[in-house]
């Protein structure tokens, strides 16, 4: 921290261009050092703070970090009178829950439907919720060919598909997360075929779309 000009021509009247005016900068010099570093010390110490207490409350998949504009370094690299934004994700969270609500309104007879539902991340089939990176869009659905039946509601005679499942499965599961999750997430339910998936059978599908990435993209 430079010291101030005006306070340094005051010095300079008093004590001419002396080794006293040098000896004084140093001083001055380093007590705006030290107290640079202590209110630093302070912000990191305050941010951390903070940031441990909104993470306890919201719970979150995933936090990204910027640090006085510089995405992914440390909070210590902050600089005093610096600025911290933390943009947390809730990708995993939603699909994780998703998941429970899919299996639970699952009709049930030999239990394939129920432990068919998958998760793609970007097109790609992952292991589950764990693996979810924030910014990818995140779609789920089912592997079994008769999904779309099921989702459809009723056979053509007018009977239900499945009496626990009048309505479909996916469709009542994308409009209650879409209404919970909307400050964070663009939750949809669409109509899919997929590649690697018997061809000519539609499935229904819940796509999960980060808020920000959403907007971005207009």
């Amino acid at each position: 921290m430079a010291i101030d000009p005006a306070l340094r021509s005051f010095v300079k009247g008093t004590y001419g261009n002396s080794q006293g005016l040098q000896a004084f900068e140093r001083s001055v010099q380093l007590a705006f050092d030290g107290a640079e570093a202590e209110i630093q010390r302070l912000l990191v110490a305050r941010v951390k703070e903070e940031l441990a207490r909104a993470l306890g409350e919201s719970q979150p998949s995933h936090v990204d970090q910027w640090i006085d504009g510089v995405k992914g370094v440390p909070i210590e690299a902050i600089a005093a009178g610096g600025v911290a934004y933390f943009r947390f994700g809730y990708s995993g969270v939603i699909a994780a829950e998703a998941l429970n609500l899919l299996e639970t309104a699952s009709p049930w007879k030999s239990g394939r439907y129920a432990e068919s539902h998958i998760v793609l991340a970007d097109g790609s089939e992952i292991a589950g919720p764990e693996a979810i990176q924030e910014g990818q869009v995140i779609t789920i659905t089912n592997k079994v060919f008769y999904a779309g039946r099921i989702e459809a509601g009723k056979k053509r005679s007018g009977e239900p598909w499945s009496a626990k499942a009048p309505l479909g499965v996916y469709r009542p599961v994308a409009e209650y997360l879409r209404r919970r999750w909307a400050r964070f997430a663009t939750v949809q339910f669409a109509w899919r075929e997929f590649t690697g998936m018997e061809q000519g059978f539609r499935r229904p599908a819940l796509t999960i779309t980060p808020k920000w990435q959403s907007e971005r993209n207009g």
